[in-house]
């Protein structure tokens, strides 16, 4: 079980998982203060399970969304100290690769990962570390924050992946309940990958394909299969658009 400690770390990876840049991964960074605040409650001797009294309405993608009545998603913009407080913060998962800003407290726990939203980072070794760190929070009666800068791909990413462990959501469940939540939402195809590969080593199927479409050129998750359509939409209004232009100038 994780202490409650005054800085940031950096989880090492699951047993028999090597992290892909070990001398970063498991590298201590500067302090952050911090203090115990008050959180809500949730009781330990059972997962919660998702429905409209145990997840947030939509909210502002500057500000956190609640997930769970203990767990929290957010962009960077989200951590100001007093937002914070009134939320109940006690543990913070910084899934981005800057360092967080100092805090006016004294102790939350802080995990650092590092990571750059690029689709051939390897999320792999953090995925069990992070989702169990979340489920001992909750057995803790704490309150979890997980957020990288924009709240749309990293920090989403992590959060689906406790969803489907420990909630035990398939991924295309988990993503839909997240988007309803925060509809701004897109990890990004290589993470995408990773939880396919994630939901199949615990489920055995994944729930979740990539689908490729040969007229834009583009893969994307069959859950996100509208933005097929807005790009075909979108390409074929600029071409149409360069076409009239075109003929204006010359005609």
């Amino acid at each position: 079980m994780p202490s409650i400690i005054k800085r940031q770390v950096v989880p090492e990876a699951a047993p028999g998982i090597p992290s892909k840049d070990s001398t970063v991964s498991h590298k201590n960074i500067s302090r952050t203060q911090a203090v115990i605040l008050k959180h809500p409650s949730y009781p330990s001797s059972s997962a919660p399970r998702l429905s409209a009294r145990t997840s947030g309405g939509r909210t502002s993608s500057s500000d956190a969304s609640r997930v769970l009545p203990w767990l929290y998603l957010s962009g960077a913009r989200a951590l100001r100290p007093k937002r914070l407080q009134e939320l109940g913060i006690n543990f913070i998962i910084n899934t981005a690769a800057s360092e967080l800003p100092v805090l006016p407290f004294t102790d939350i726990e802080v995990m650092a990962l590092r990571l750059s939203d690029s689709p051939s980072e390897d999320i792999v070794p953090h995925l069990h570390v992070v989702a169990d760190a979340l489920e001992d929070v909750r057995k803790r009666n704490g309150c979890a924050l997980v957020h990288c800068i924009a709240g749309v791909s990293r920090s989403p990413a992590f959060i689906l992946a406790y969803l489907i462990k420990y909630i035990k959501l398939n991924l295309r469940q988990a993503f839909q309940h997240l988007r309803q939540i925060r509809p701004n939402i897109r990890p990004n195809n290589g993470f995408f990958k990773q939880l396919i590969d994630f939901e199949v080593a615990l489920r055995g199927y994944s729930s979740v394909r990539i689908i490729y479409n040969a007229q834009n050129g583009l893969s994307v998750p069959d859950v996100c299969e509208e933005e097929l359509k807005i790009i075909t939409d979108t390409r074929w209004a600029v071409a149409v658009k360069e076409r009239k232009n075109f003929q204006n100038l010359y005609t």
